[in-house]
């Protein structure tokens, strides 16, 4: 048993993702604070498709927890959510509700960074 909780000890020191409040999320934990604004472009030649970053916007304070990673609806008194960034980013980046000539989605997706 001591063997056991030592090992979960050491572990919650080396990876702090593991020693989450399950009741919230790590503030402390840095993430990047940033959205990018990625669209979907499609290749008329087959159907592979990729995203394409079209900006960036910084400044964005961005919150850890466990399963999904970084994200501003994380932290502690934000109230936005994915659809609220994705029309940040079309308000942001006006390129992004062009569907260039339907090669790409007349929209912008949300990305945040995550890091495990």
């Amino acid at each position: 048993m001591r063997i056991l909780l030592s090992v979960i000890f050491l572990l919650s020191l080396t990876f702090p993702c593991l020693a989450q409040d399950p009741k919230g999320p790590i503030q402390s934990y840095k993430c990047p604070d940033e959205v990018q604004c990625k669209q979907r472009l499609y290749n008329n030649v087959n159907s592979n498709s990729s995203d394409q970053t079209i900006g960036t916007i910084h400044d964005v304070k961005c919150c850890y927890k466990l399963p999904t990673g970084c994200r501003p609806w994380h932290c502690d008194g934000d109230t936005t959510n994915q659809e609220y960034w994705m029309a940040k980013c079309d308000e942001t980046f006006p390129e992004c509700k062009s569907d260039h000539a339907g090669y790409t989605d007349p929209f912008c997706t949300a990305h945040f960074k995550t890091y495990f």
